[in-house]
């Protein structure tokens, strides 16, 4: 089966979910629909999902067609990097190794693209919680009262305001990001439909198993075939580590020298021709590059990390319900729901969405973005340098081992504290 034909599976499936969900609409009251989460609402119906399961449906796999085109007009390293020689070899040895074997493309592609998902999925918890933080409302009721003095007060303890500005550039560089990776992978998918569609796509890719490279092996065949492919993800890392590190570069100008070679990148004729693409450099993503080193630059030192948000802890606490559900809730560590503040682990929101209930966890703030340098590692994750998101806790196992097998040297950074997650903002 295709790529095509994935699709059209898929856009099947969600015209079919929705006309159903119209009629479960029509005869259910709201606390009888069905809860989805930013994953589960992404799942094949049974029926579909085995028979992609049978055709190894994945639109990662280059189709036959393909392959001695994608990456063959490739030019060297030098069109792109002719100021850093080291970039411009780490990039010429990445792309020899890909046209010297095709094979390693799906494998890449899949690491490449699940570390954006769950990224993605991570800072839209945060980004939640942020846009749920009202400082100069009364946070219990989120009641507008215009209390400058609150938001002064807050601005100086947490900085929230400034936080937010750089959580939404994260998001939408995160979606620039993903939404033009999957485009890459089937030029075909409407750029508008990129993010939704992709999702559904990773969901229920059926192609290559990462969890097999994440496995401990014993069978010399096997191992001496993954070695092929770990050995060719440490040239990609490679070449991404030393790319992004120039993030954390300024210029006197304050200017990242990440920002000016992407700049000269996107504007090179040869780099809309290219197949496929591998740089993403639209408007939107080169201002979030521009800025996120910028304003992280100038957090307070020593700022509080924000909390959940206050009006969501309290409709928790309270049990607040709206047309028969509740609104929001706390989980142990076991994953049970909780009414105690003192015992939850994590807190979740119950959205209406028409046709479902969508949960959705809040993520009080992480200590990364405190930093500047946590800000710069998390952008690098954002641009492919995926040793950045090692010990972070946003991405799974399977990926952390792969990565580490092909970067033994990933920093390894224990998880922010629970205990962090639970603070609640004093009135």
């Amino acid at each position: 089966m295709n790529q095509l034909s994935l699709k059209t599976i898929l856009v099947f499936t969600v015209v079919q979910a929705f006309c159903s969900d119209l009629k479960l609409l029509a005869s259910s009251p709201a606390a009888n629909l069905p809860v989805v989460t930013r994953s589960s609402k992404n799942n094949l119906p049974a029926n579909l999902l085995e028979e992609a399961k049978k055709s190894k449906v994945s639109i990662l796999k280059p189709l036959p067609a393909d392959l001695n085109v994608l990456y063959q007009n490739y030019p060297a390293g030098a069109t792109f990097f002719p100021d850093h020689a080291d970039l411009a070899l780490k990039f010429d040895t990445m792309i020899t190794a890909i046209k010297k074997n095709p094979r390693v493309i799906e494998f890449f592609r899949k690491v490449h693209i699940n570390a954006l998902n769950q990224l993605y999925e991570h800072l839209m918890k945060i980004y939640l919680n942020f846009n749920l933080t009202n400082p100069g409302c009364n946070q219990t009721t989120q009641e507008p009262t215009a209390d400058v003095t609150a938001y002064l007060n807050d601005e100086t303890t947490y900085a929230t305001n400034k936080k937010k500005l750089l959580i939404n550039h994260f998001v939408n560089l995160i979606q620039e990001q993903f939404g033009a990776a999957v485009v890459s992978y089937v030029t075909t998918t409407p750029p508008d439909m990129a993010v939704s569609l992709g999702k559904m796509f990773i969901t229920n890719d059926q192609g290559i198993d990462l969890k097999a490279f994440a496995q401990p092996q014993t069978n010399a065949k096997i191992i001496a075939e993954q070695a092929e492919y770990i050995q060719f993800l440490q040239k990609y890392i490679d070449f991404f580590q030393a790319y992004t590190s120039y993030l954390g570069q300024s210029d006197a100008l304050g200017i990242n020298q990440y920002y000016v070679m992407a700049n000269k990148i996107s504007k090179l004729p040869i780099t809309a021709s290219i197949k496929p693409s591998m740089f993403f450099y639209n408007t939107e993503s080169m201002r979030s590059i521009q800025f996120i080193p910028g304003v992280a630059a100038t957090l307070p030192e020593k700022s509080q990390l924000i909390p959940w948000a206050p009006s969501i802890v309290s409709a928790a606490t309270k049990n607040t319900t709206e047309n028969g559900h509740a609104v929001a809730y706390f989980k142990d560590a076991s994953g049970n729901k909780t009414p105690s503040l003192q015992q939850a682990k994590s807190l979740f929101l119950l959205i209406e969405t028409g046709p479902s209930l969508f949960e959705e966890e809040l993520l009080a703030q992480p200590a990364w973005l405190n930093t500047k340098e946590g800000s710069i590692r998390i952008l690098q994750g954002c641009l492919g340098n995926f040793t950045a998101l090692v010990g972070t806790g946003i991405i799974d196992e399977t990926l952390e081992k792969i990565i580490q097998k092909a970067s033994p040297s990933a920093v390894q950074t224990p998880s922010q504290p629970a205990t962090a997650a639970v603070a609640v903002k004093k009135k």
